[in-house]
């Protein structure tokens, strides 16, 4: 049953599954911006988007990760309540139980088919599929924790180990999260491959380059149009994500080989592909995330709102590409404070200070005149963080 009703809104009802984070913040704001009444169907408490005035209802609904099943059977009675026009997933979890309930549902989904879904979310497919067609990837070994236990002395440090879904699924049908992290040496390798569930996982080298990002929106293996993205500050330092970023020019000849790779997947949905440069100019495609992402607000700032773009297609319309801006800024409040803060440990303080000063066309992650409600999320995570410590 709704918990919350904040209005009623004239665009039509989209039932929109979310999390915690701020990328669900921005699918929803994204959404109601283009005329549409997100309702959020969600698991926890505490989430940046429960609080926002751009949801028109907020539905409690259990895990998509925890309970696959009765989060499917839950959406299904909250969809047919609420008249939904479609249901929209703005999480991974929620992505691949969706894709297999599909047809089951009362309205239009925006997941593709189950089998697309598992390809767009393997890393390791991903990216020998990228590499044949013409985007680099970095040397990748995928193999049990047991095997690549057997190997560490072989590989070269620092590296990445990272699960080869982000969504790793175990034997009981729950999804377990598990994030990427550099390891020093052989001994750290070891240590972090000895509580992993024996399923596939992924080991990289570690590549200190610069972060930038492709994003989008497909359909049915057609690129609808792209952003593009560099990321000026990052959080955490080693394997991190944007926490300042800026609009750049697209790249034509990358655009092509990403279409490709949609093509090949057969994607449709929101994307977003993310590349770390290295010194001698090269660029490594590192990741392919099939969902809403963290810096969804910075594509929608810029003048390209994917949500509400990807919403028409799920509903049958053919939306005209989008166009954005280049040297649109944006910005993961808490997390830049932490960026610039190991700026000047480092001894950065010209550019600690440059980085504090208030930029024109930035718009930040959490904070919106237009939409305060979420800042009192992200003062009650601080609040709890202190009271713990």
């Amino acid at each position: 049953m709704p918990s919350s009703r904040r209005h009623d809104r004239a665009g039509l009802r989209l039932l929109v599954s979310g999390d915690e984070f701020h990328a669900s913040l921005a699918l929803v704001r994204a959404l109601a911006a283009g005329g549409y009444s997100p309702c959020l169907a969600i698991a926890p408490a505490g989430a940046y988007a429960s609080r926002s005035s751009a949801v028109d209802t907020v539905v409690r609904v259990p895990h998509a990760e925890d309970r696959p099943a009765a989060f499917i059977e839950e959406i299904e009675k909250v969809a047919r309540m609420l008249a939904a026009a479609a249901i929209l997933p703005g999480t991974e979890a929620s992505l691949i139980a969706l894709s297999r309930a599909r047809e089951s549902m009362p309205c239009p989904v925006g997941a593709p088919r189950p089998e697309i879904v598992e390809l767009a979310t393997d890393k390791g497919r991903v990216l020998e599929l990228a590499a044949g067609f013409g985007l680099a990837v970095p040397p990748s070994i995928v193999a049990a924790p047991a095997e690549l236990a057997q190997r560490c002395e072989e590989l070269g440090y620092p590296s990445i180990l990272k699960p080869l879904r982000t969504r790793t699924e175990l034997g009981d049908s729950r999804l377990a999260y598990y994030k990427a992290r550099r390891v020093a040496s052989a001994s750290e390798l070891k240590l972090a491959l000895a509580d992993l569930p024996p399923t596939p996982w992924v080991v990289q080298p570690y590549l200190p380059g610069k972060l930038s990002a492709v994003s989008g929106v497909a359909w049915e293996g057609r690129l609808f149009g792209t952003v593009h993205q560099v990321s000026h500050r990052i959080w955490p330092a080693d394997v991190g994500y944007s926490t300042y970023a800026e609009t750049v020019e697209a790249d034509g000849e990358l655009d092509t080989h990403i279409a490709e790779l949609l093509a090949a997947i057969g994607w449709s949905g929101i994307f977003q592909a993310q590349f770390l440069g290295d010194h001698a100019g090269g660029r490594f495609l590192i990741d392919f995330n099939p969902r809403a992402y963290g810096s969804l607000a910075l594509a929608v700032r810029a003048g390209a709102n994917l949500p509400a773009i990807w919403a028409k297609l799920v509903l049958g319309g053919r939306p005209d590409p989008p166009a954005y801006r280049p040297g649109v800024r944006y910005r993961l409040e808490h997390s830049d404070v932490r960026a610039l803060a190991r700026r000047l440990r480092e001894g950065d303080v010209k550019g600690t200070i440059a980085g504090m000063v208030p930029r024109r066309r930035t718009v930040h992650a959490i904070f919106s005149l237009r939409d305060p409600g979420p800042l009192l999320t992200t003062g009650s995570k601080l609040l709890g963080r202190r009271t713990r410590g």
